[in-house]
Formats: C-alpha cells, sequence, structure tokens
C-alpha cells in the first residue's frame, strides 16, 4: 500500500538534533536565526537553540548551539544572515582542556535536503552514539547532558506553542 504524499506545512514539535564531539562532520541547512529557549533549570542559563536541517538524513531539529559556534556566526554572519545557509559543523574534544573546538564552514552549492528517512537517522544515531561515546557534546564547557538534551526539546516546543502553554486547534 502506498502512502500518499504530503508536505509539512509548520514543524510544531522538534527533535534535538545532537553535535557529538569527535563523531566527524555533519551537515545542516539553518531554517532561521538564533534565539534564547525557555529558561527552565534556576541554575543555569537558557540555552541558545537553532532550527536546522540535517543535509544527510533530512530530519528537521533543533540545535543546541554551542557558546563558540554562536559568538562565530554573530561575529561573521551579523544580522542572522546564516540563516537559509547550508553549513559543516566539526565538533573536537581538547583532550586537556575542559572545553570542545568547534570549526565550521559555509558550504557552496549544498543540495536540498532529502525527505526524512527515519532509518537512516537512527543508524547515523548509533554510529554517532558509538563514536562519541563518553565524548563531551557541543557546549563550549562541559556540553550538555541528556536531562539539558530533554530541556532544550521542551524549551523547543514551549516556544512553539500558543501563549498559556495550551494546544489550539485552528
Amino acid at each position: 500500500m502506498n502512502a500518499p504524499q504530503f508536505r509539512i506545512k509548520r514543524h510544531v514539535t522538534l527533535a534535538v538534533l545532537k553535535i557529538k564531539a569527535n563523531a566527524g562532520p555533519r551537515y545542516f541547512k539553518f531554517a532561521g536565526a538564533m534565539h534564547k529557549g525557555k529558561k527552565i533549570d534556576d541554575q543555569k542559563e537558557a540555552a541558545t537553540l537553532i532550527e536546522a536541517t540535517d543535509l544527510v538524513t533530512g530530519e528537521h531539529g533543533v540545535i543546541i548551539v554551542p557558546t563558540v559556534l554562536q559568538k562565530d556566526l554573530e561575529e561573521h554572519y551579523p544580522g542572522g544572515s546564516y540563516a537559509g545557509k547550508s553549513f559543516q559543523i566539526v565538533i573536537t574534544r581538547v583532550p586537556e582542556k575542559r572545553y570542545n573546538h568547534v570549526s565550521f564552514a559555509e558550504l557552496e552549492d549544498a543540495p536540498e535536503p532529502p525527505a526524512f528517512d527515519a532509518a537512516a537517522a537512527a543508524a547515523m544515531a548509533a554510529q554517532h552514539a558509538d563514536e562519541g561515546e563518553g565524548e563531551g557534546e557541543g557546549e563550549g564547557e562541559s556540553g550538555p547532558d541528556a536531562d539539558e538534551a530533554e530541556s532544550a526539546a521542551q524549551e523547543a516546543r514551549a516556544s512553539r506553542q500558543p501563549s498559556g502553554g495550551k494546544h489550539r486547534r485552528r
């Protein structure tokens, strides 16, 4: 049985697209400007998020932007001019330090992301989990752990809900 083809009008909930240290390059197209998520924990600042599409798997989600990457994007792409552009991002753990090195490069003539392939995304996630196990993620200091990633996902969902946090039908 063939499933009908539909086009998504708007993503309401977004997955967290993790960029693991020492897992090789990742390729993303940024859908818009960076924004602060909702502050969930009094002890931590709200995460900086950016909506993006993985150019390899086609998965659309939100990236928790490492502080170093945020500063570089703001410096080299003023006014959010990175929106709509595609980038290669590589995060490398610096063994003797408590931070990660982040490098990024703008891609020239990047193809449009493929349709999301859940099997390919799961395979890539498993590969990144195996390669980056025990390593920090993309944050400047120690990187987000599983709770922080879930908090970021909640922030992304909360920032997309109408006021009052209740879903409305239109």
